[in-house]
């Protein structure tokens, strides 16, 4: 890891609470959790520190929330109450804390809403992930029969995949031919058919063909709004989504078509002379930009530390010629910008299309 990327980590995750330096103790067994009824009607997620001492009797004694959620505090503290621990002499008497990172997830779907709705495991680092399916809310519709739900056998020719977002349409046939359309507007690519293959043989899969028709909230009236057709083996499926509902397999495949097809070109131009105005919805993938560029557009300091964790740099460039400094100034979340610009990037740097004086 570069000096800079180290230094930012540091000046970031100071203020971070932070676990003993001793060895952290892992419970014999995670007692049950659920996730609070009243927590994920309200879509409250989010991490809760809690502290406690271990005795010597392998019991966790003087337990308190530190940090997080009030509505999921005290859950995670009734559970750490209930550790029991191989009795350890060196650690006994010792102060931990431990975080309980609390998610909500839309159904992997199977269609039924009796499944046990909440799953914590803890790793070895004492970190504990809490899942819990959400389905309050949830509007399910034209879901497939079970014999429906079993992929294709192949890719044929003929076969091809649609996007529609918007006045917006991608489409990718099997044989490469891309169409690309906004309002009036249409405009033609090629893929090869390599290329093409790769992209709908992502959407022969189990994921893909047991999702139901139609996805949206309950009561939501200002969302995005996205729908897929495909043809694979000479079967059609269409889902549509909206104000984010569906699983996540459907935004990764709805992701794989703007990337086959290469969406923010046909819709933005050559990146090269795009305007830095821009910046604020740049949600497609585009060449060069990173897993920590969009971390920092949408204010998500823990994907934003990830990415650094994982390779990205602060010095990476897009295509545009953007920054992560960049993006950070654009985001409306709570973006990491002063802590970038005190590692001390460039603040001077300017876009491909910015006009030189």
């Amino acid at each position: 890891m570069s000096k800079i990327q180290a230094w930012f980590l540091a000046a970031l995750f100071a203020t971070c609470f932070r676990m003993s330096q001793a060895q952290v103790p892992v419970p014999e067994a995670l007692p049950e959790l659920k996730y609070p009824t009243i927590a994920r009607a309200a879509k409250v997620q989010g991490d809760v520190v809690v502290s406690f001492r271990l005795t010597s009797e392998g019991r966790a004694a003087d337990v308190m929330p530190v940090s997080g959620p009030a509505m999921l505090q005290g859950v995670a503290v009734e559970n750490v109450k209930a550790w029991r621990f191989n009795p350890k002499g060196e650690l006994s008497q010792q102060a931990f804390k431990v975080t309980f990172h609390f998610r909500l997830d839309p159904p992997d779907d199977g269609y039924d809403d009796g499944q046990a709705m909440t799953k914590a495991v803890i790793d070895q680092t004492g970190q504990i992930q809490v899942i819990s399916i959400s389905t309050i809310g949830l509007n399910r519709s034209e879901c497939p029969s079970a014999n429906d739900r079993v992929p294709p056998a192949s890719v044929r020719s003929g076969d091809f995949v649609e996007l529609h977002r918007w006045n917006e349409e991608v489409r990718v046939g099997s044989d490469g031919a891309v169409i690309w359309k906004q309002g009036d507007v249409v405009q033609h690519g090629q893929l090869t058919s390599a290329e093409a293959h790769s992209l709908l043989e992502k959407f022969r899969t189990a994921g893909v063909w047991k999702l139901c028709g139609r996805y949206d909230q309950a009561g939501l009236m200002d969302g995005d709004a996205s729908s897929i057709k495909v043809r694979i083996g000479g079967r059609e499926k269409s889902v549509g989504e909206y104000g984010d509902a569906a699983p996540a397999v459907f935004r990764d495949v709805e992701l794989a078509i703007d990337v086959s097809a290469n969406t923010h070109q046909w819709r933005h131009g050559d990146p090269k002379t795009e305007s830095i105005a821009e910046i604020t919805f740049e949600f497609l993938p585009k060449p060069g930009k990173t897993m920590l560029m969009d971390a920092a557009r949408r204010g998500d300091k823990k994907a934003f530390q990830a990415a650094l964790e994982a390779g990205d740099k602060l010095t990476d460039v897009d295509s545009s010629g953007w920054t992560p400094l960049m993006y950070a100034a654009s985001s409306y979340g709570d973006s990491p910008l002063k802590e970038i610009v005190k590692v001390g990037v460039d603040v001077n740097a300017r876009s491909k299309g910015a006009k030189r004086r």
